[in-house]
């Protein structure tokens, strides 16, 4: 899992509340609220440091001519690979938070199997909540059964 949950859950309120109430919907917005609030912190620092002439690298060199990208979004951590061999690029791979969140076998089905019970508009209502909690960035289509 890749979201702002699985990043925030050592967080003492998050940590707090997945231990009372479970990895569910309450956990998962008061992780994305603790994202935000680191969000804002890392702003001031870039901002600082554009200023200082001391600006962060942002990128990670692997090996001579492959690179890796790495940043935190809004559904997760998103990652580029390149390799590059005599001025082309021989590989290029994205590792994106939704296809790993949503995979088949990935951390948004086990969430949405857990919702069950309570009729079939709360239920609709509730998984429309768990996914936006997972991956706010994506349209969907949710068919109930």
């Amino acid at each position: 899992e890749t979201t702002a949950f699985a990043e925030a859950r050592s967080a003492p309120i998050v940590a707090e509340l997945e231990a009372r109430h479970g990895a569910g919907l309450l956990a998962r917005l008061a992780a994305r609220l603790v994202a935000i609030a680191a969000l804002a912190g890392e702003a001031v620092a870039l901002a600082g440091a554009g200023r200082s002439g001391d600006a962060p690298d942002l990128f990670q060199r692997k090996a001579e001519g492959t690179g890796i990208g790495e940043v935190g979004t809004a559904r997760g951590r998103l990652r580029h690979f390149v390799e590059v061999a005599d001025g082309r690029v021989r590989r290029y791979h994205i590792a994106a938070p939704t296809d790993w969140n949503f995979s088949p076998a990935g951390p948004v089905r086990a969430a949405l199997s857990a919702i069950a019970g309570d009729g079939r508009g709360r239920i609709e209502e509730r998984a429309r909540l768990m996914i936006g909690a997972f991956d706010p960035c994506v349209d969907y289509v949710l068919k109930v059964a």
